[in-house]
């Protein structure tokens, strides 16, 4: 919460112990583009350029439960898109994602990866599912060696995966059945196609 307020104050230009609709629009634009350039999603190896398709920032209750600033947790939620260029029929696509931002500092960070418009994940190093809630509860077990996920590749491909192959798998070991995550319905972006694929950034600090 000590960085949350530090940033908080940041945000709030006018000094009046509260942000604004405006005063969070404005601190988004400004520190979207340094999340953007310490994000770095490969395909086959090559970096794909990624998109701000929307953002939102909020503080919500922190361990005071309170929202008030100083006490709050700030929240961060950005969209992103990229285009793929990727013909029906197409091989598989080995996809690699890194995540730079803030690695100097100690913090929860936690990956997940899921499926849509009938792709299929397969020998995936990330997990099919989340266990924080999109970062708002966090296993008590774990405060005090949390989740540094901060890499993780994957392969995907249109119809069913390769024979041998091991199937996208929760964290449990289970196999994915479920296609949407809890996460991904944070994400507003309406309409994907097979040729544009969706990221979605969550911060909380």
């Amino acid at each position: 919460e000590l960085p949350a307020f530090r940033e908080a104050q940041r945000a709030d230009r006018d000094a009046s112990g509260s942000l604004s609709a405006e005063e969070m629009e404005a601190y988004l634009a400004l520190v979207a583009p340094t999340y953007l350039a310490g994000l770095r999603l490969e395909i086959d190896g090559q970096r794909l350029p990624l998109t701000i398709a929307a953002s939102r920032g909020a503080l919500v209750p922190g361990q005071t439960q309170s929202d008030a600033m100083g006490l709050a947790t700030m929240r961060l939620t950005f969209d992103l898109t990229g285009p793929i260029d990727w013909a029906i029929g197409a091989r598989a696509r080995r996809f690699t994602l890194i995540d730079e931002n803030q690695t100097e500092t100690a913090g929860w960070r936690e990956m997940v990866v899921t499926s849509a418009n009938g792709m299929e994940i397969y020998d995936s190093s990330v997990a099919g599912n989340g266990i924080t809630e999109e970062l708002a509860a966090y296993p008590e077990s774990l405060l005090y060696a949390p989740l540094r996920e901060q890499s993780g590749t994957w392969w995907a491909t249109q119809g069913e995966r390769p024979a041998g192959s091991q199937p996208l798998r929760r964290r449990d070991g289970q196999p994915v059945r479920e296609t949407r995550d809890r996460l991904l319905s944070l994400i507003t972006v309406p309409t994907l196609t097979p040729g544009i694929i969706l990221l979605g950034l969550l911060i909380a600090f």
